[in-house]
């Protein structure tokens, strides 16, 4: 028989580093290193029970397990954790018209107080409607 090419890796040391590489995924956020991580934890557990001659044949098995898994369940697993919990949201800021509130002769709104260019005539904290802006300019009508 041959001498191996690579000694045995223990179970035990083949767990730390599954364990070590679901770890590393924590701060990669890509789910391709956590697969490599659950494949080198199952034959980390198999080697307690399947006797290998070298350690080339793990690594060997360890890729095989990690790309199937990760073909498999990489999408499934993005899909589930990596969606947004937020309901849309609607708030475009770019949407120049709404509510404005008229303050010291101009119309406060959206966070911005805009000359208000209307014909009309308004009183202090009267509440508009802005129809557009331009610049510094708001067009303004009363509600």
């Amino acid at each position: 028989m041959e001498a191996p090419i690579l000694e045995t890796f223990s179970a035990m040391l083949l767990i730390a580093m599954g364990i070590g590489l679901i770890a590393l995924e924590a701060l990669l956020f890509s789910f391709v290193v956590f697969w490599f991580g659950v494949a080198t934890i199952l034959v980390g557990f198999s080697s307690y029970f399947i006797e290998y001659n070298d350690g080339l044949w793990q690594l060997a098995t360890i890729a095989l397990i990690a790309l199937l898994l990760l073909f498999t369940l990489r999408s499934k697993a993005l899909e589930r954790f990596m969606k947004s919990q937020d309901h849309e949201h609607n708030d475009n800021f770019f949407n120049t018209s709404g509510e404005g509130e008229v303050r010291n002769g101009k119309v406060y709104f959206k966070g911005t107080y805009w000359k208000i260019e209307s014909q009309q005539l308004f009183s202090e904290g009267e509440r508009v409607r802005v129809t557009s802006t331009e610049g510094s300019t708001a067009q303004v009508e009363k509600l």
